[in-house]
């Protein structure tokens, strides 16, 4: 291994999503394919942005993806963390005297959070930044699908996910966040702007996340999509 594959990348990992890459071996696998120099960092597919956010703020970045809800708590934590960060220790996380749940399972959780995760699953709304960040931090797997139709999808399982140590990294994504540039859709505009010596990292959805019923995310790529992105340059 190279002195470039041993550095010691660290990403803030602040979302639970289906596929990220902030593990640190994966973080580091993928780091240890960028070139040592480009002037902009530009990502389509964000997801959790664990690569952006390990990336040094001094470099150009922008990063995107089609999801609206997602993409709503990155650009509240750039734009006005102060009131994100407040009204996340609102609620505060679980302390072993709450009163509990017990699942059809027979599964133990906080009721005063499960609660809340019902409430916010139904309600259209709440802050929608607040309202995707607490279902995806105490979600199964990190899942969280908002279509009406779908959301029997969603699942409590993780109260372990809201806590104080949670609410602190928060602070550390916003610095790293401000300046970076946020959009929300199609993935062509960030590989058809104009740029010098600039590096596109574009993790797609899966495609198996396009033809299976069972769906990580709930908005993906087409097929026709996939094959657009293939066809690229």
């Amino acid at each position: 291994m190279n002195a470039k594959q041993k550095r010691a990348y660290h990403s803030e990992r602040f979302l639970r999503y289906p596929g990220s890459k902030g593990r640190t071996g994966i973080l580091h696998l993928i780091r240890s394919y960028f070139p040592d120099d480009y002037a902009e960092y530009r990502e389509p597919f964000c997801g959790s942005a664990s690569v952006a956010l390990s990336l040094p703020t001094w470099i150009p970045r922008w990063i995107n993806d089609v999801n609206p809800h997602l993409i709503k708590v990155f650009k509240a934590l750039k734009e006005t963390p102060n009131e994100l960060i407040e009204s996340c220790v609102s609620i505060p996380p679980a302390t072993p005297d709450d009163p509990v749940y017990i699942s059809p399972k027979g599964y133990v959780y906080p009721k005063r959070l499960k609660e809340k995760y019902d409430e916010l699953i139904e309600h259209e709304s709440a802050d929608p930044a607040l309202r995707y960040l607490f279902l995806n931090r105490t979600a199964f797997q990190g899942r969280v699908v908002l279509d009406p139709s779908r959301r029997s999808r969603n699942n409590f399982t993780n109260p372990k996910g809201w806590s104080w140590d949670f609410f602190e990294r928060l602070d550390r994504v916003a610095d790293a966040l401000a300046d970076v540039r946020i959009t929300c859709g199609d993935f062509t505009p960030l590989l058809r702007a104009d740029g010098a010596d600039v590096l596109v990292y574009a993790d797609a959805p899966y495609m198996c996340d396009t033809r299976c019923s069972s769906k990580l995310y709930e908005f993906g790529l087409t097929d026709a999509d996939h094959r657009r992105l293939r066809d690229w340059g």
